[in-house]
C-alpha cells in the first residue's frame, strides 16, 4: 500500500492509503465512495469517473499507479471525465492586446498621430546634427533629397498635424511597418483533450456458447441474443418496451468501465430493436466474453444424473383373503428365499419361486408388516407396510 493525496474539487482532499500495482478502474470506485462522490447524473447515467495527475494529465486506468510514474506521496485528481472541476481552477493567462495599426487610408487615428509626430522629431535631430553653422551640410556628405510625404487625411487633418516650418518626412515603403505586428497568442491555460469515445462491436453472442451459461441468452422463434442486465452479478435483466434488452453479434456498445470478467456498457445500435428509445442508449452489464469473443469459458462437462436407488412399491389390490390370512406377490425380481414377517411379532412366510407368500394368523386388529431379503435385511420400500387380515398386496421391484 501506498500514501497519496487525493484531490476531488478545489477544496476537498484527503490522504489515502492505494495499492500501486492494481490498474486504476479497480481503485477509482472505492474512492468515489470513500469521498462521498455522486454515482449517477441528473438523467441517472452512471458518472465516469478518471484520475488525473498534478499537470491535468489523464492517465492510464487500465495499468497501476507506479507504472503510470506517480510516486508516493503525489497529488492525483479525482473527477467526472466529463465534467472536470479543475478546469475552471486551472489559471488562465490573460493573452496581450494587439497595439493598432495605422490606417492605409482614412482619416489617421490618435496612436498614429503620435507615430508621425516621433518620426518629424527623429527627423529634425539627425537635421540639426549633419548641418554645420551655416545651417549647411558639410561638403563631405551626399546631398540628400527628402520627398514630401502627403498622408490621404482630409485638409483640416494635415494642417493639425504638421504645420509648415516642420521638416519633411521621408516616404515609408510601407506604413504598417512603423508598427510592429505582433501574433495573436495562443492561450496559456492548461488544455485538457476530451477523452474520446471507443465503440466496441459484440461478436461472442454464438448459439454454441449457450451452454455454458444458458441464463445469460435469449432465445427467441427467429433471433438469438444475450441478456443487458442493471447490476454487476448478472441478475436483474433491462427491460425494454417488450420484453427485455437483447444484444447481437454486429451491435455497437461504448465500454464505460472494465469490471474484471463485467464491463458496464451503454448501446448505440441494436439489430433486433433498433427504433426502441429504451433500448438505444441503454446502460448496462455483459461478461466481457460476451463482448469481445475471448476469453470464453470452457463448456461445462455435463455430470450424469445418478441412477435411481430400485425399491419395491407395494399396492394394496384388494381384500379378498381370509380374515385371519394376508397374501403377498412380488414382481420384476427373484424373491425365492425372502421373508415376509410381521411387525413385532414372530410371524412370518417365505416366498417361493413365483414370488408369492402367504401367511395366517395374523393379529385380529390392524398391524404392520416388512420384507426381508436373503441376509435378513429389509428390502428398500418394503418396510413398516400396513396391513390387516384378508388384505392381498401386490410388490413392484423398480
Amino acid at each position: 500500500m501506498t500514501r497519496y493525496i487525493i484531490q476531488w474539487s478545489e477544496e476537498n482532499s484527503k490522504p489515502c492509503d492505494l495499492p500501486d500495482d492494481k490498474p486504476i478502474y479497480e481503485l477509482i470506485p472505492s474512492l468515489v465512495k470513500e469521498c462521498q462522490l455522486r454515482e449517477t447524473d441528473e438523467q441517472q447515467h452512471p458518472i465516469q469517473y478518471e484520475l488525473f495527475d498534478m499537470s491535468y494529465n489523464l492517465l492510464n486506468k487500465e495499468i497501476s499507479l507506479a507504472k503510470n510514474n506517480q510516486p508516493p506521496g503525489a497529488t492525483l485528481y479525482l473527477a467526472d471525465r466529463n465534467r472536470r472541476w479543475f478546469v475552471s481552477a486551472a489559471p488562465v493567462v490573460p493573452a496581450p492586446v494587439k497595439p493598432p495599426l495605422l490606417p492605409l487610408s482614412g482619416n489617421l487615428s490618435i496612436p498614429a498621430v503620435v507615430g508621425l509626430g516621433l518620426i518629424v522629431v527623429i527627423v529634425i535631430l539627425f537635421t540639426r546634427m549633419m548641418t554645420g553653422s551655416d545651417g549647411r551640410f558639410a561638403a563631405s556628405l551626399p546631398t540628400l533629397t527628402i520627398e514630401p510625404f502627403v498622408p490621404n487625411v482630409t485638409p483640416s487633418a494635415v494642417s493639425t498635424l504638421a504645420p509648415p516650418s516642420t521638416p519633411i518626412v521621408p516616404t515609408p515603403t510601407k506604413l504598417s511597418t512603423l508598427v510592429p505586428v505582433l501574433p495573436t497568442p495562443t492561450s496559456l491555460s492548461p488544455t485538457l483533450a476530451s477523452t474520446p469515445t471507443y465503440l466496441e462491436i459484440v461478436s461472442g453472442v454464438k448459439p454454441e456458447y449457450r451452454s455454458i451459461k444458458p441464463e445469460l441468452f435469449f432465445v427467441g422463434r427467429t433471433s438469438f441474443g444475450a441478456f443487458l442486465w442493471q447490476d454487476s452479478k448478472l441478475r436483474e435483466k433491462i427491460p425494454a418496451t417488450e420484453g427485455y434488452v437483447v444484444v447481437s453479434n454486429g451491435d455497437q456498445i461504448e465500454i464505460l468501465a472494465r469490471l474484471g470478467q463485467v464491463y458496464q456498457v451503454r448501446i448505440h445500435t441494436n439489430v433486433l430493436d433498433p427504433d426502441d428509445p429504451k433500448v438505444i442508449g441503454a446502460v448496462g452489464y455483459l461478461p466481457a466474453w460476451i463482448i469481445t469473443d475471448q476469453d470464453v469459458p470452457p463448456t461445462p462437462t455435463p455430470k450424469p444424473r445418478p441412477s435411481p436407488t430400485p425399491k419395491l412399491r407395494v399396492v394394496k389390490v384388494n381384500e379378498d383373503d381370509s380374515p385371519d390370512c394376508i397374501s403377498m406377490q412380488i414382481r420384476n425380481i427373484n424373491a425365492n428365499g425372502w421373508l415376509l414377517r410381521i411387525d413385532g411379532y414372530q410371524l412370518f412366510a417365505r416366498f417361493d419361486g413365483g414370488g408369492n407368500a402367504r401367511l395366517c394368523g395374523v393379529p385380529n386388529h390392524a398391524f404392520t408388516f416388512s420384507i426381508l431379503d436373503n441376509k435378513g435385511q429389509a428390502v428398500p420400500g418394503g418396510q413398516g407396510i400396513p396391513a390387516k387380515g384378508r388384505d392381498i398386496f401386490i410388490g413392484e421391484w423398480r
